[in-house]
């Protein structure tokens, strides 16, 4: 994880990508009604503070963002407004221990949790299932957590492989699948944000993200919502 320690400020250049656009739009529509009066917030894995950012323009609320990487962290909160920095409060932590991340370290603090990208940095499935329980330790009985993770398939095979062709092979980020993960439970990939910049992360199945949910304590409904494409003028075929 703390591959981004030299990753650094390079890691920006996410914020100009199409997808992430299409990304956000999916993300806003999951958490928006979730900001309710009082709702208090945690973040996994906020780096370098994108969804920060526009967590606080939807609301005026304060947060909690938590990250393995203290390099990460300072550009975070120097990317801040004056006005918005006394609303953030960051916490270095690593999800894979379950800690508590509210001010006053209580189980069940936070109504509400977000993980951009944060449960891909494991590849060990019972890795995944401690993110989970991380997660739920933090999350109230009734907390809702939003996630952000690679495609959710159980055919990674033909994820693969689909990659290598048009038009995904032309498109930024590109999976780059490296090996498969001895269990089965997916494969370790290199996400190539551009010709410059990647990272390591793990690309597991559906299946998987579903069963470590339950094992890591969550027993409230699960939702895929990759329809959220269509409003952007997209077909998802």
């Amino acid at each position: 994880m703390t591959q981004y320690d030299s990753i650094g400020s390079s890691y920006l250049v996410v914020g100009e990508l199409l997808f992430k656009q299409m990304e956000l739009a999916m993300v806003r529509r999951a958490i928006r009604p979730l900001l309710k009066p009082n709702a208090k917030i945690v973040e996994f894995a906020c780096g370098t503070g994108f969804y920060t950012q526009e967590i606080l323009s939807w609301t005026t609320l304060t947060i909690t963002a938590m990250d393995i990487s203290p390099v990460m962290l300072g550009i975070a909160s120097k990317s801040l407004s004056t006005s918005d920095s006394d609303r953030v409060r960051f916490v270095l932590g690593d999800g894979t221990i379950s800690t508590s991340y509210a001010p006053d370290k209580s189980i069940g603090f936070f109504d509400c949790a977000f993980g951009g990208w944060f449960l891909n940095y494991t590849e060990k499935r019972s890795g995944l299932v401690a993110m989970f329980a991380t997660i739920a330790h933090n999350l109230s009985h009734d907390g809702v957590f939003v996630g952000v993770v690679p495609h959710p398939a159980e055919d990674l095979v033909a994820r693969k492989k689909a990659y290598s062709r048009p038009p995904l092979d032309r498109m930024w980020p590109r999976l780059e699948y490296i090996k498969e993960i001895d269990e089965g439970s997916g494969w370790r990939s290199r996400i190539h944000l551009n010709e410059d910049v990647s990272l390591l992360a793990a690309h597991m199945k559906k299946s998987v993200y579903e069963a470590a949910a339950r094992e890591g304590g969550f027993r409230g409904k699960l939702r895929w919502i990759p329809e959220g494409i269509q409003e952007l003028g997209f077909k998802d075929k």
